[in-house]
């Protein structure tokens, strides 16, 4: 009675090891998936940024000035 007793506590103890061991594996995915997400916003906030100064010609204008510029140097 006593062996099935200290059996039966042994594998509970090893369950609730091996669900500890399953858990924090876990959270260390949760983080590391959390680290991409916030890579890949701050990467979006970037490229919406430049998406939106590229709408707007403000990157363009400054593009354009700089060619025009080199047309002119290269007519005279």
């Amino acid at each position: 009675m006593m062996r099935r007793s200290k059996n039966e506590e042994r594998g509970a103890y090893e369950l609730k090891r091996k669900h500890q061991l399953e858990s924090d594996e876990m959270k260390s995915k949760m983080d590391e998936m959390n680290e991409e997400l916030d890579y890949f916003k701050s990467k979006i906030d970037k490229l919406e940024v430049e998406n939106k100064q590229l709408r707007q010609g403000k990157g363009d204008n400054k593009k354009m000035k700089e060619l025009e510029n080199e047309v002119e140097f290269l007519k005279a």
